[in-house]
């Protein structure tokens, strides 16, 4: 008798949590995708092979202009990093990344300042990690693996 009773009371809890869980949609569960933007920002600076790269002074101005998203950062900042670097030029470029996390969606003006070389562009930053990459001496830029 006693065991009969403790198995009716589970299948009595088992049934409500099943009918909770249907009425909560506790079936499977869709991943969520960011609801922030991330975007690293690469310069690549073109340098003549076996040279020093030495430190590189290099301002990122970023500027929200359409925003589209509710979370992360959606204000005007600007970033003023020295990149140092000891190593030695291998194939004629080298590149100074700089990751900027935590952006509202949307469109952004990116604009860089390094020396006396400024360039700027648009980017649409979306759900996740995108890239933004610069070429020194060159205007505009790229999203993706490519650079200008």
């Amino acid at each position: 008798m006693f065991k009969l009773s403790k198995i009716k009371y589970l299948i009595t809890g088992f049934l409500l949590l099943s009918a909770l869980c249907i009425v909560q949609s506790c079936g499977d569960v869709e991943p969520t995708e960011p609801t922030v933007a991330s975007t690293s920002i690469n310069v690549k600076i073109d340098c003549y092979s076996g040279a020093e790269v030495g430190d590189h002074r290099i301002i990122y101005e970023l500027t929200p202009v359409d925003i589209t998203g509710e979370q992360g950062k959606d204000l005007a900042f600007t970033i003023d990093k020295l990149h140092s670097s000891n190593s030695i030029c291998n194939g004629g470029t080298h590149k100074f990344p700089h990751f900027v996390g935590s952006l509202a969606k949307g469109v952004w003006n990116v604009k860089i300042y390094a020396g006396n070389w400024t360039a700027e562009c648009e980017a649409r930053l979306e759900n996740g990690n995108q890239l933004v990459n610069f070429t020194k001496g060159k205007y505009g830029c790229m999203t993706g693996y490519s650079f200008p």
